[in-house]
């Protein structure tokens, strides 16, 4: 395996960020779904307002976790939640998600910030699916995050209820 080197996202990442988007519709089966102008759109955004980190080998984006500041309605906070957590899926390794979350846990030390990490799969959610999900929650418990302070319930209409 290549030295995978963890760096602070920049704007000018827009454009790989949207590759891993694209893998991530596909690997959720949606790329039926999937809007590169959107995407586009969506991840300049939080690019701009937001903190993030880019797992980069051999000079290429492979992975990244996004975050901005928490928005409760009333104050937008310095504490972070975050956005989009994804690693294409042929670089996935615990020596690459240890760097990422290690670099996480380093930015909110540094900056005594508490991050949230969600936990929302939307294509698993939406199709019934509980994999993905608890796959994500192990790994979060692996590297001792605090959890679960919430959870993520589907209201699906009556006609599409899965088993």
């Amino acid at each position: 395996m290549s030295n995978i080197e963890i760096r602070m996202t920049a704007r000018t990442d827009a454009e790989a960020l949207v590759r891993l988007s694209r893998e991530s519709a596909i690997e959720s089966g949606a790329l039926h779904l999937f809007e590169e102008g959107h995407s586009r759109e969506h991840l300049t955004d939080l690019l701009e307002r937001g903190v993030g980190f880019a797992a980069v080998e051999d000079g290429e984006v492979i992975g990244v976790a996004l975050f901005t500041p928490i928005d409760t309605g009333f104050a937008r906070l310095q504490d972070l939640e975050s956005q989009h957590i994804y690693v294409r899926p042929d670089r996935r390794s615990m020596r690459l998600v240890r760097k990422l979350f290690g670099a996480v846990q380093e930015y909110a030390d540094a900056n005594q910030h508490t991050i949230l990490l969600h936990q929302v799969a939307y294509f698993s959610a939406l199709n019934g699916q509980t994999t993905e999900t608890k796959r994500v929650g192990a790994l979060y418990k692996y590297f001792e995050f605090e959890g679960s302070f919430g959870a993520t319930y589907v209201c699906r209409p009556k006609a599409k209820k899965v088993a």
